[in-house]
């Protein structure tokens, strides 16, 4: 799965959750409406209450996946970062640098050997 279909999924994650917390928002509304309206009975007002309290935790663990499903989406938006990949490149390029570096002066090392083993060649079949 490549990055962008990462942060698409990602966003649908996002606006699934966000959905599901608007739509818990509606039923508190609805509660809240219904409490309102209630006749006075003190048994159906606790019940209310409790049905209350049960929409504000599901909307607090929706709170939660969504600040779960933004981070992820950051996440993601940090690897794509042009700033990020330039620096990567940038290291990439010096490493590759140091490493040519380090081949020519192999080279030149193996070529004074060569001269050398030369030299003494001609001293010993002169």
């Amino acid at each position: 799965m490549s990055i962008v279909d990462d942060l698409q999924e990602s966003i649908k994650e996002s606006k699934n959750k966000i959905d599901n917390i608007t739509k818990e928002l509606d039923d508190f509304v609805s509660i809240k409406n219904n409490i309102g309206s209630l006749d006075g009975s003190l048994h159906n007002t606790i019940k209310k209450i409790d049905d209350l309290v049960e929409a504000f935790k599901g909307t607090k663990d929706s709170f939660s996946r969504v600040a779960e499903s933004l981070e992820e989406s950051a996440n993601i938006l940090k690897k794509t970062d042009p700033a990020e990949l330039i620096k990567n490149q940038n290291e990439q390029k010096e490493s590759i640098k140091s490493i040519e570096e380090q081949i020519n002066k192999l080279s030149d090392s193996i070529k004074n050997v060569e001269r050398k083993v030369e030299r003494k060649k001609g001293l010993i079949f002169g």
